[in-house]
C-alpha cells in the first residue's frame, strides 16, 4: 500500500506541475500543552480547475522524543460551487502505511 500512496502522489505532483493553475505552499505549527509537544504540518495545494490537491507531512518535536515524522495525508477535492466542496482524505503513518479514509462534504458561509 506504501507503493500505491507514494505512485499517487508522485503522478500528481508531475502531473499537476504542468497544468497547475494555482500552487499554494503553507502549514502551521502548535503546541500541544498537556503533551508538551510541538506539532507542525507543511504542504502544499495544487488547482487545476475545480479540483484541488493536498499533500500534507505531519511531524512532532519534543524533549523525549526530539523530531519525528508523524504521517501523511493527501486530499483531492472538487468545487461544487463557490461555498461546498466534495472531498477525499487518504492518511498514512510514520511508516508511510495506509491508516484511514475519510469522505465527507466541506461548506462555507
Amino acid at each position: 500500500m506504501k507503493n500505491v500512496i507514494l505512485a499517487a502522489i508522485g503522478v500528481t505532483l508531475s502531473t499537476t506541475a504542468s497544468f497547475a493553475e494555482g500552487i499554494g505552499f503553507g502549514g502551521n505549527v502548535n503546541y500541544q500543552v498537556e503533551a508538551q509537544t510541538f506539532e507542525t504540518n507543511v504542504g502544499a495545494t495544487y488547482t487545476m480547475g475545480q479540483m484541488t490537491f493536498s499533500p500534507l507531512m505531519t511531524a512532532s518535536y519534543s524533549s523525549a522524543n526530539d523530531l519525528e515524522f508523524e504521517g501523511m495525508d493527501f486530499t483531492a477535492a472538487y468545487a461544487l460551487n463557490p461555498s461546498m466542496r466534495l472531498y477525499a482524505t487518504v492518511e498514512a503513518d510514520g511508516d508511510l502505511t495506509y491508516d484511514e479514509t475519510t469522505v465527507g462534504l466541506a461548506f462555507n458561509f
